[in-house]
């Protein structure tokens, strides 16, 4: 008796196997006539009529059997185990031509767990010293306990936060934030065409806070952004998950945002420019400002 359906299943598609094999009476003779003598044996398919079957028909044979005897074979069907899809964001573009050539798994990487808020309304530092990641809070690199007497050495990875001068409403600012991060087109530069997702959007004391998932088209790979407002400063971090170098893509992205929000009169930002990153550029070889 089977215990299980994946036993049951097992079991009859062995039975089918051993029928389908009879019902078409495949049997084996070894050619000998001109093997060598040190050579292995090689079998010959016979069909009914005592016919040997060439190599296209030998073929179709074997691939009309996989449905049959591969179930029999593995002890639960591939149709009971399924397979794993990626997630993919509604506002991805179609895949291109290369995509459909040549289809490949995604790579993501593992979502950081130490994102969120610091307690002084921050965002963390960029602390790998990998050029792939840009930052405007210092908190966890060490250089944010400087005296205020101290000259601070700007780091690769330290970029302007965005500063709100349309008003004192961190509400207004706020909006008109979420409102660039609504319009950003996957796409954009080359760039997130997997598109993007707001992940989550909070509040803590006074500090305004969202994280955004960005995805390249192709191969999958996420980037994480976050904005954090308080007082009309928005800090800014914008890192990708994987790989050592990122061809720019965090710096087109940051860009983007600085320009978008810099077109609209209400904003002051700074955009990433190779005078002032300049192994960024070099390293990720990018030759003109994104």
């Amino acid at each position: 008796r089977c215990s299980t359906a994946a036993e049951r299943h097992s079991s009859l598609a062995r039975l089918r196997g051993e029928r389908a094999l009879q019902a078409m009476r495949v049997k084996l003779t070894p050619t000998l006539a001109n093997a060598r003598p040190s050579a292995p044996h090689t079998p010959t398919l016979m069909n009914a009529e005592g016919r040997a079957i060439g190599s296209q028909q030998r073929r179709a044979l074997l691939f009309s059997l996989l449905p049959v005897v591969w179930p029999a074979v593995m002890p639960v069907p591939m149709a009971i185990l399924g397979t794993q899809q990626a997630s993919a964001f509604d506002n991805r573009l179609p895949a291109d031509e290369i995509m459909k050539k040549y289809p490949t798994p995604k790579t993501p990487g593992p979502q950081p767990q130490d994102l969120g808020l610091r307690a002084d309304g921050t965002l963390k530092a960029c602390v790998d010293s990998k050029p792939h990641c840009f930052s405007s809070s210092l908190t966890g690199s060490g250089l944010e306990n400087l005296a205020e007497d101290e000259e601070l050495v700007k780091e690769e990875w330290m970029v302007d936060p965005f500063v709100f001068t349309g008003g004192k409403s961190d509400a207004d600012a706020y909006s008109q934030l979420e409102q660039a991060v609504l319009d950003y087109p996957p796409g954009q530069a080359g760039i997130d065409g997997g598109g993007w997702k707001i992940i989550k959007e909070s509040e803590k004391d006074g500090v305004k806070y969202m994280y955004v998932q960005y995805e390249s088209l192709r191969r999958g790979y996420i980037d994480d952004v976050e904005f954090a407002l308080a007082k009309g400063i928005v800090n800014v971090r914008t890192s990708s998950r994987v790989g050592y170098l990122d061809l720019g893509v965090n710096a087109k992205r940051y860009n983007w945002f600085a320009r978008r929000l810099q077109s609209t009169g209400k904003w002051k930002t700074r955009s990433i420019q190779q005078a002032e990153h300049p192994e960024y550029f070099a390293q990720n070889q990018l030759s003109s400002d994104a």
